[in-house]
């Protein structure tokens, strides 16, 4: 197994899961105020587990042999601590306990000595107040939405065919002096390549919802809206966006998107 300080350093996971919850915080009252009761809920549950992975690389998980096998290892107890918290604890009756349920099944994953630790780090939730729970079906209905009767596998396809498509034409209309259907074009094509990633990392770590899909979809479409500014020209303008998407994904899965991404310019035969 490839360690993932092949790819970053523990450092560097660190400050980026640190940053991670800020995002998805701020995420989360976004929604919230669109009054989005699901995504609302699972972006808050996002801030804290990259409260915990943070918490995880500060207590010497960074020095031990193996931290990408020890990370893992602890992710995987996360999750089935707390599904059976969940499955156990009955339908949370509103947006805030539905939360906080999670979190107890979080925190009972560890031991009592982090359980204060990991509270601090938790973000606050009076944003949630006014929203009722997601309900049951949401994720399914959420995941049903995004795919339109398609499968997994087919919408991956279309999203790639599109992000060639798309870029093949952002070419040409460079190369006829129209900088911004260029830039437009290239645009819809990295997206197109982004979503396809999202994707297909969704269903590698069992997420039939495909939360992870729209929480990091939300997160990039801020984090380029955020930019101050782009190039006219787009050989420019597009490594910009690809910062902010390689931003939103982190260290380690920033390498793996770029496979996805079309090249620019014409290839080189």
């Amino acid at each position: 197994m490839t360690s993932l300080l092949d790819f970053a350093e523990a450092d560097q996971l660190h400050d980026d899961a640190r940053t991670k919850v800020g995002i998805y915080a701020q995420l989360s009252q976004k929604y919230a105020t669109q009054g989005d009761a699901f995504l609302a809920v699972t972006a808050a549950w996002a801030a804290d587990v990259h409260a915990l992975q943070a918490l995880l690389w500060e207590r010497g998980l960074k020095a031990s042999a193996r931290p990408d096998e020890q990370f893992f290892t602890v992710g995987s107890a996360v999750f089935t601590a707390l599904t059976q918290y969940v499955d156990a604890g009955g339908v949370p009756t509103s947006a805030r306990k539905a939360v906080e349920v999670a979190r107890d099944g979080l925190t009972a994953a560890f031991d009592p000595s982090v359980h204060a630790l990991l509270a601090a780090r938790f973000i606050d939730l009076d944003h949630l107040d006014s929203l009722p729970h997601p309900g049951p079906g949401a994720g399914e209905q959420a995941a049903a939405v995004r795919l339109a009767g398609r499968s997994v596998t087919r919408l991956v396809s279309e999203l790639r065919q599109t992000a060639k498509d798309c870029m093949a034409i952002a070419r040409e209309m460079r190369a006829a002096g129209r900088t911004e259907d260029a830039l437009r074009h290239a645009y819809l094509s990295d997206m197109a390549s982004f979503e396809a990633y999202l994707i297909e990392a969704a269903t590698v770590v069992a997420d039939t919802w495909l939360v992870t899909v729209d929480l990091r979809w939300g997160a990039a479409a801020a984090a380029i809206a955020g930019l101050p500014g782009l190039p006219r020209d787009v050989v420019e303008a597009i490594p910009m966006i690809r910062e902010q998407l390689a931003f939103i994904l982190g260290p380690v899965e920033a390498a793996r998107l770029s496979s996805y991404l079309e090249p620019v310019l014409e290839p080189v035969e």
